[in-house]
């Protein structure tokens, strides 16, 4: 029975990770989906005097707080009537059914005229493109996007501002990330299980104490009979990770059953909390449910036995 509880635990987990593997190929289609266009923008910006500049290189979104930011040029002062300039990056629209992008230009200056953008509607093709603004007299299209910045010196603080809230977003990510993380850690518990009867039988595990949710096998040993044989070597090891609840502790245990002695009997035996990896020798004494190296206590998991029907289980 405890085969079968763990095939069917087993092929549960195998179901669920198909399910995220699933989740995270949709996801992936999801950002294949639409189109992804190459951005260049470069030309020369004139003013009749020295001059701020700054621009902004933009995908449009359906709203205006979720623009993606391609490439900035923060604000330069250039000393002649004159500078070059030139912006790239890549535009990205991953909305299902999208194949088009909406790139746009920003000029940001102090040189007469208001602030204009220059917008290309439905580009699903790589863009290269001149853009030559004479600052006093070009028209350009006005955008809702402008008139947000009281005059070419706050670009800069725009960009800073959005640099902080993506550095904030991934270190709230991170955080995340460690908290359900929690802990893993590599057990193996092995050594040798002893009898002085002439035919005897036993089996065990080893499991995390994961209350109240189903606790965690992490290693187990079949029932194994022998004849004319008072020791066996035994060997248990797994990996086991706590993120339910946020603990950086697993909590370990041991159940054994066993006919030496005459008769059913079952123990279960607590090997201690810990974050760091187990590697645990023992000498155990079935017959009198002791090991001899180590210091086993009985404490809250002996009420583990009274779950243990071994006519269920086919012992």
């Amino acid at each position: 029975f405890r085969s079968r509880q763990w095939s069917f635990w087993n092929e549960n987990m195998k179901v669920v990770l198909l399910i995220c593997v699933l989740i995270s190929s949709c996801l992936v289609s999801v950002s294949s989906v639409g189109t992804s266009v190459s951005v260049v923008v470069k030309g020369t910006l004139t003013c009749s005097t020295p001059f701020k500049y700054a621009i902004m290189l933009e995908e449009k979104d359906n709203f205006a707080s979720t623009h993606d930011l391609m490439d900035t040029i923060d604000t330069l002062y250039s000393e002649q009537p004159f500078a070059y300039y030139e912006v790239s990056g890549t535009a990205v629209d991953s909305d299902a059914g999208q194949y088009n992008v909406e790139p746009r230009i920003a000029f940001y200056h102090n040189c007469g005229a208001k602030l204009r953008v220059k917008e290309w509607e439905e580009i699903s093709a790589d863009l290269v493109e001149t853009v030559d603004v004479n600052l006093e007299t070009t028209k350009l299209q006005r955008c809702d996007m402008c008139d947000r910045f009281k005059n070419v010196d706050d670009v800069r603080k725009k960009r800073h501002f959005r640099s902080k809230k993506m550095k904030l977003a991934l270190l709230i990510c991170v955080l995340i990330s460690i908290c359900l993380a929690g802990v893993s850690i590599s057990v193996r518990v092995h050594g040798t299980i002893s009898c002085t009867d002439k035919s005897w039988y036993f089996g065990m595990w080893v499991e995390d104490d994961d209350s109240p949710w189903r606790n965690d096998l992490i290693g187990e040993v079949k029932k194994t009979s022998f004849a004319n044989t008072t020791m066996s070597p035994f060997d248990i090891s797994g990996t086991v990770s706590e993120t339910m609840k946020g603990d950086n502790e697993v909590e370990l245990y041991m159940l054994v059953y066993s006919n030496c002695g005459g008769g059913f009997r079952c123990g279960c035996f607590e090997l201690g909390d810990t974050s760091e990896d187990v590697d645990m020798y023992l000498d155990f004494d079935a017959y009198s449910w002791s090991a001899k190296n180590v210091n086993l206590e009985r404490g809250r998991c002996k009420e583990e036995c009274k779950f243990f029907d071994p006519q269920e289980w086919k012992i």
